[in-house]
């Protein structure tokens, strides 16, 4: 919990995200992230929902799955659909995850729920 944190925080502070985690604030959930949820759900993705954010990070994948590539991905609703952060280890293999992070949401997302990824880490 510790590191998905650490890495959610990092993703909105390079972006330029201001924000703080205050555990007494709940707002209830955009529609497009209780979609994206059940999608998430449905295809055996893992991740952590952050209600201070209504956003969700997407952790521990099954190697062997189609989705494996969504890891380490920070998820939340925009006005269009679904905006995506990209956590990158290396820059040399950026334009690679994000193309197959794009296929796997394209598999996994109907056609009415939009995404744009807005920034890679």
């Amino acid at each position: 919990m510790k590191y998905e944190l650490e890495i959610i925080k990092e993703l909105m502070r390079d972006c330029g995200i201001n924000h703080r985690f205050n555990p007494l604030i709940k707002p209830s959930k955009h529609p497009y992230m209780k979609e994206l949820e059940s999608y998430l759900k449905i295809n055996r993705v893992n991740y952590m929902y952050f209600s201070q954010t209504d956003s969700l990070a997407v952790t521990n994948i099954n190697p062997e799955s189609l989705y494996v590539s969504l890891c380490h991905t920070l998820m939340m609703p925009s006005n269009e659909g679904i905006h995506v952060l990209v956590h990158v280890g290396h820059e040399e293999y950026a334009e690679d995850v994000v193309q197959m992070i794009e296929d796997s949401l394209d598999n996994m997302l109907p056609r009415k729920l939009h995404y744009k990824i807005i920034g890679v880490v």
